[in-house]
């Protein structure tokens, strides 16, 4: 599976591309980055496997409808924007690791928890697994610091252009937001 610098620049890159005028606050960029790397909670959430319920569409869903609930009830103006970033946040979480390395058993992802329990994986792996085992073996650290890199070398350059094109978007008196 794909490591959190993948799953930031995702979310960061989300918020680009569907609220770039919400780029100017720090606390909504973090939200993005917050969002994107979410259903890797799973890791440190007693009782969830990894991989599982968090990395499902109904996560995704469930968790957007209730912000989207609650917010509206708050008479929030962000209503649409907040449940909006989950909800893309978790799904580009969950496209980036169902195209990574997955050399566990059993690889991938329950997408359609609970109605599917079936693991989904891609047959084309894009990004390299991370390893979280023996962190400070050598031979781990090299293969790590190989995936870091290998992910920034795609991620990276995806934010940049998305960065600016929205920019040169916004130059031209047009609002998307």
């Amino acid at each position: 599976m794909a490591s959190p610098v993948a799953h930031s620049l995702a979310g960061v890159s989300i918020l680009a591309l569907f609220f770039p005028d919400r780029l100017r606050y720090l606390p909504i960029i973090i939200l993005s980055v917050f969002t994107a790397t979410l259903p890797d909670f799973d890791l440190i959430v007693p009782g969830i496997g990894h991989r599982t319920v968090m990395h499902s569409i109904t996560f995704s869903v469930v968790i957007s409808m209730s912000l989207f609930i609650w917010l509206k009830i708050k008479d929030s103006p962000l209503y649409l924007v907040i449940p909006s970033l989950f909800f893309l946040g978790i799904g580009s979480h969950i496209i980036i690791d169902w195209v990574s390395l997955d050399l566990s058993e059993p690889a991938g992802l329950v997408i359609g928890w609970p109605w599917n329990m079936n693991y989904q994986i891609s047959d084309n792996p894009i990004f390299l697994n991370v390893h979280r085992n023996d962190f400070f073996e050598p031979t781990v650290i090299a293969h790590n610091v190989k995936a870091l890199l290998q992910e920034s070398i795609i991620m990276f350059p995806v934010t940049l252009l998305i960065l600016f094109w929205r920019r040169s978007y916004f130059r031209t008196g047009f609002r998307c937001s």
